[in-house]
């Protein structure tokens, strides 16, 4: 109705392709929001790995302390000494790293400022899921190993050497 109004005023005007402001901001940023997605997914992705290479890390720390365990095994430790022992290390080196990884975050994060379509810089949502992760991650890696640790004859391994 309101176009025939202005056909009706203005003769020669003809309006085509009418679209909302929504619609063409929309369209103006798809190429930067379609390259925060990619970049989300590298970012999953190399979180993903991130966590196996902890696995990695942590499991074999605590395969190369088996001769440890064993003696204090054979000494008479309680099993659990031996599993907070194992865990205590590995939860100081991961917040360690945890530390230095957040602080470099921080850092880095102003330079993606570009890159956030409706994130804020600092979200602290995320800083908390990827701590409690990578926290979890560890303390899982590093029972695995312990509770196989625990479960061998100190004897045998001892021999082994």
């Amino acid at each position: 109705m309101i176009v025939e109004a202005v056909r009706a005023s203005r003769p020669g005007v003809v309006v085509h392709d009418v679209q909302t402001l929504d619609a063409i901001v929309a369209r103006a940023t798809a190429p930067w929001r379609f390259a925060a997605w990619v970049f989300s997914l590298f970012c999953g992705a190399a979180f993903v790995l991130a966590l196996l290479g902890l696995v990695s890390v942590v499991s074999l720390d605590i395969a190369y302390r088996r001769h440890e365990f064993a003696i204090r095994l054979a000494l008479g430790a309680p099993s659990r000494d031996i599993v907070r022992r194992a865990a205590s290390t590995a939860a100081l080196r991961v917040s360690l790293g945890l530390a230095c990884g957040l602080t470099a975050s921080s850092v880095a994060v102003s330079s993606l400022r570009g890159l956030l379509f409706g994130f804020t810089p600092f979200d602290w949502v995320t800083y908390t899921a990827v701590t409690l992760a990578v926290l979890l991650t560890a303390t899982l890696a590093a029972l695995g190993p312990v509770y196989d640790a625990l479960r061998t004859n100190p004897a045998g391994v001892l021999r082994r050497g």
